[in-house]
């Protein structure tokens, strides 16, 4: 996994203060570092096009522009910082061609804003974004795509980039579920020194997982029965469907035993699936919620949290005034809400009224106030970038896509991350390796991204 912060003021300083390496100085790593990704992936040589605003990320791009040297230089805003005055000044002694049209690039290069910039994409600013997205070019931002903001949300105009080339670390701005349509693939790149010295003494806001990071359950006992694998009881509720969902997820996730309650023993036509009328003897999890309903009373919802010291909690729960009793116990729990779950949730347990939108600008912030009040409980907040938060610690699930957007997938995840619980798992283990396989298995997927059911979606499961 790798360390993601939620700006860069404080290392920029501390690499001055500390090693010696001035501001400028860092922005000529910083462009050297976008120069070595060009040339790493074919662009450099194309006909480039490097758009420059007036702060420190335009200086930036002035500063690549004289290494490139055969491109073209269009100055979006006039320089302002002395930074940037002093690379619009080099580039000029060195003859960098400086345009005033923006058409005919094969790469056009977004240096305008960056990252922490007060000034909001506007009147011509917001005319010349618009006209670059829609140049048939191949797009790069350089740190952050202009019109995406530090923690606060977005422009109405965004440059859409097809690369970021950040710097120094990663950042939360690029993380965000409204970043994702924006900034296409994520580079990092040092600034001249390696990243360990870079972050040393700041601790990271957040972790980003990767890959690697997935570890599937292992049988390596030979001696063993399906006990040993842990037995989920999951809720059946008004959409029955739902729970088959999850216990088929389940059950390819390595679950020994999962037991479905069904008030009226409806048999479900999954014979691997045990129906019973009531909590099993010997279920050492619960998943509760997916699809769920009105089935149960709350006081019966209550009564099933606790009969197990393990639980995930799903969906329709999160609307119910019982959840502030079971947040109140003393149980290994993981919540699996998505953003408008998320903010009844809010609601129900802290009082706030927050908006679905005011949620998806902030996410991780909502989260750390939940984690902050709701000590060890563990939240997955589902999206395109889903975040498992516990306690102090968020981590982001970088590979959401189109695929799994599709009704069921949710109760898929419940699925796999109960029977990671269940086979004993800790909770923002099972999360954040639940979350991965799914995506995973999603990815892996070889048909057009519409076409997934949610049975290949688990079937998936199996190549992981």
């Amino acid at each position: 996994m790798l360390a993601v912060y939620k700006d860069l003021k404080e290392q920029d300083r501390a690499a001055a203060s500390k090693y010696g390496i001035s501001e400028e100085i860092l922005m000529e790593n910083a462009a050297r570092g976008v120069l070595e990704f060009l040339k790493e992936t074919g662009l450099f040589g194309k006909k480039t096009l490097i758009v420059t605003g007036s702060g420190n990320n335009g200086a930036d791009g002035l500063t690549l522009s004289r290494m490139i040297q055969n491109c073209s230089v269009f100055v979006g805003l006039k320089p302002k910082s002395e930074l940037c005055k002093l690379q619009f000044e080099r580039a000029k002694k060195l003859g960098v061609n400086f345009v005033t049209n923006t058409d005919g690039f094969e790469v056009i290069i977004d240096a305008v804003i960056g990252s922490g910039a007060s000034k909001k994409l506007e009147g011509e600013l917001e005319g010349l974004i618009e006209n670059i997205n829609g140049q048939n070019a191949i797009k790069v931002a350089i740190d952050v795509p202009s019109g995406v903001r530090d923690g606060m949300g977005m422009d109405e105009t965004v440059f859409y980039a097809d690369f970021t080339v950040t710097l120094g670390a990663y950042k939360e701005s690029l993380l965000q579920d409204y970043a994702k349509e924006f900034v296409g693939e994520i580079e990092l790149k040092e600034l001249g020194l390696c990243s360990d010295k870079y972050r040393e003494g700041f601790t990271p806001t957040s972790y980003l997982l990767e890959k690697s990071d997935l570890h599937t359950p292992i049988r390596n006992k030979k001696n063993c029965n399906k006990g040993d694998f842990g037995h989920l009881c999951i809720v059946g509720g008004e959409m029955m469907g739902a729970s088959i969902i999850s216990a088929k997820a389940a059950l390819r996730f390595g679950a020994g035993l999962v037991s479905v309650v069904e008030r009226d023993n409806t048999p479900l036509n999954e014979p691997q699936i045990m129906v019973r009328t009531s909590f099993p003897i010997g279920a050492n999890t619960l998943l509760i919620g997916q699809g769920l309903g009105c089935a149960y009373g709350e006081d019966e919802i209550l009564s099933f949290v606790k009969t197990t010291n393990r639980c995930v909690i799903d969906a329709d729960i999160f609307k119910k005034e019982c959840v502030k009793d079971i947040l109140a116990l003393n149980t290994q729990m993981v919540l699996t809400p998505h953003p408008k779950e998320f903010a009844s949730l809010l609601k129900i347990a802290m009082n706030i009224n927050a908006t679905v939108d005011e949620i998806q600008r902030d996410r991780f912030g909502f989260c750390a106030s939940f984690c902050k009040m709701f000590q060890d409980k563990t939240v997955v907040l589902k999206g395109a970038n889903t975040l498992i938060a516990q306690n102090d610690k968020i981590f982001i699930m970088p590979y959401g896509s189109a695929t799994l957007a599709k009704g069921g997938s949710g109760d898929a995840l419940a699925g796999a991350i109960a029977s990671l619980l269940a086979q004993g798992y800790e909770p923002l283990e099972a999360a954040t390796n639940g979350t991965l396989a799914i995506a995973a298995a999603a990815n892996r997927y070889e048909g057009a991204d519409y076409s997934m059911t949610i049975n290949d979606l688990i079937d998936g499961l199996k190549w992981l």
